[in-house]
């Protein structure tokens, strides 16, 4: 896991959130307005994440999946996503 170059930053910043915040087990957590779309850096390759809980940045975000018809995406690091208690575990 490794940090961000400055040419991922800039890629990250043209990066539109919902409005409105998924609430899940009392964390307010930024949704990503495009579904199932990974976002990577053309000048370095790496793909794209920065945990909105504990700001750690990272170059293969788990990604927690919005369904049920709603539009987004969530990214969060391993430890964020083991903390939010979903019943389910991952190493990284």
């Amino acid at each position: 896991m490794g940090k961000l170059n400055d040419c991922c930053r800039e890629v990250l910043s043209w990066i539109e959130y919902r409005d409105k915040p998924e609430v899940i087990n009392g964390v307010e957590l930024k949704v990503i307005m495009k579904s199932g779309q990974l976002y990577y850096c053309a000048m370095c390759g790496k793909v794209l994440g920065t945990c909105p809980i504990c700001g750690r940045e990272y170059d293969f975000p788990i990604i927690l999946f919005m369904d049920e018809g709603r539009n987004g995406m969530i990214t969060l690091c391993s430890k964020c996503f083991n903390k939010l208690g979903l019943g389910l575990k991952l190493e990284g």
